[in-house]
């Protein structure tokens, strides 16, 4: 319980305190003093020494995932500031979550780490392999963690989840790393340590790849998937506890290459998020009929830059999707809009819903209120995830939530109007009502 409250007031103080920094140092940029850098310097350093005061000793959780709207140089500074001192003082750190870790000496306190997420150098995830042995989640977020890494990667025998996309590691050191991640004895004390069983992975994945993962990480659960060319992924048929797949592309791979795969495994997911061209939702609510949980990147254009009409959707649409009760859509467009009505009509029982777009509706026969709000009033939709807020609905108030901690009030009759401000950054400040911190 002390621990609880600990992780809560660091977390919750530090994210008050830079949040007040930057708000500070926004209003004076039409003034002298935001030029002059030692004015400055003193107002970070007065509020990392604040931060520093309410982290306590015991805290064993330092979550700054989304610490910030944006990271600049301001909140760079001031992580990497912080961090070096907390570090040193905190004796019982379990988890370290942060999009950005900024160049900070590691120290020996952190042997007891068991999740890192984030950025970290290869020099430091050396250092972190040699003095830890407990860290069971590892997220790297460094482009310049390459194939020297993976022994070091290979260190972590406890580890059971692990994330490499957003790294340099090469076809070779991906299939080297696979391979020795495959349950059996780890070669240096082999008599007091066992590898665990990988469960969560996460990779950019080309055919190569593909045959080994089965082969070699035969109990993966879930598994996430950044592909780079067309293949076919129907060896992945072998995972035979795989209940999350998730597969994306920035290249906007067809679905066609997943076909054969959901066909014959689709039946045991219950998770499935996808970011392809041309999916065919009928063919997933037929295979995939224990889906509790679905995503998917519309892409509301072909490749040549044209818009596809509304028509074009519908045909893919099933009748109903009973199962699934989490729906998540990433679509960019006011075309976002003419769809969505769709997606609600088909996936009947969905009780959650994460949008993500960056724009109103134009056409006057799509209205926010119709397709999103008014479900939610009536209480067929639990929870509406928009952007960065999610809003709960509380008798006849709606609480909206940012992930900073923080959160407004808004009575029902004004949430018409409220949720257009949501669509776009910032939306919650410009409100302009009481914000509040909370323990989220």
């Amino acid at each position: 319980m002390a621990n609880t409250l600990s992780n809560a007031m660091t977390e919750v103080g530090v994210k008050m305190l830079l949040l007040s920094l930057k708000e500070w140092v926004k209003s004076h940029q039409n003034d002298q003093i935001y030029h002059n850098n030692d004015y400055i310097d003193k107002c970070r350093h007065a509020a990392v020494k604040l931060a520093c005061a309410v982290t306590h000793s015991s805290t064993t959780k330092l979550h700054y995932i989304r610490l910030c709207d944006e990271y600049n140089i301001f909140t760079h500074d001031f992580l990497k500031e912080y961090l070096g001192t907390v570090l040193e003082k905190t004796t019982n750190l379990k988890e370290l979550v942060s999009l950005n870790h900024p160049g900070v000496t590691l120290t020996s306190d952190l042997k007891n780490v068991m999740h890192w997420s984030g950025y970290i150098s290869p020099e430091n995830l050396h250092d972190l392999a040699i003095a830890n042995c407990e860290l069971m989640i590892l997220n790297l977020n460094n482009p310049s963690v390459s194939d020297r890494s993976v022994h070091s990667i290979l260190k972590f025998v406890k580890l059971i989840q692990l994330d490499i996309i957003n790294t340099k590691l090469t076809a070779n050191g991906v299939e080297s790393l696979i391979r020795g991640l495959k349950v059996c004895n780890s070669t240096e004390n082999a008599s007091i340590f066992r590898r665990n069983h990988l469960t969560h992975l996460a990779l950019k994945v080309c055919p190569r790849i593909l045959n080994v993962i089965p082969e070699c990480l035969p109990n993966l659960t879930t598994l996430k998937l950044m592909l780079g060319e067309e293949m076919d992924l129907t060896v992945l048929k072998e995972l035979k506890h795989l209940t999350y797949l998730s597969l994306k592309s920035s290249l906007g791979v067809d679905f066609a290459c997943a076909r054969s795969l959901i066909e014959q495994m689709g039946w045991q997911l219950k998770k499935l998020i996808l970011d392809m061209s041309n999916v065919n939702l009928k063919f997933i609510s037929k295979h995939c009929f224990k889906l509790q949980e679905f995503g998917i990147h519309v892409y509301l254009f072909d490749e040549e830059g044209n818009s596809h009409s509304l028509e074009h959707y519908k045909q893919h649409f099933p009748k109903e999707f009973k199962s699934v009760e989490k729906l998540n859509l990433i679509m960019f467009g006011y075309e976002f809009w003419d769809v969505l009505p769709c997606f609600l009509t088909c996936f009947t029982n969905v009780k959650i819903i994460k949008l993500f777009c960056d724009s109103e509706p134009e056409s006057r026969n799509v209205s926010i209120g119709e397709c999103l709000l008014r479900p939610f009033k009536e209480g067929r939709l639990e929870e509406i995830f928009l952007n960065s807020y999610k809003l709960q609905l509380r008798g006849r108030h709606t609480v909206i939530y940012d992930n900073h901690g923080l959160y407004t009030v808004v009575m029902e009759n004004e949430l018409d109007d409220v949720i257009r401000e949501l669509i776009y950054p910032r939306g919650i400040f410009k409100l302009r009502r009481r914000v509040r911190f909370v323990l989220t």
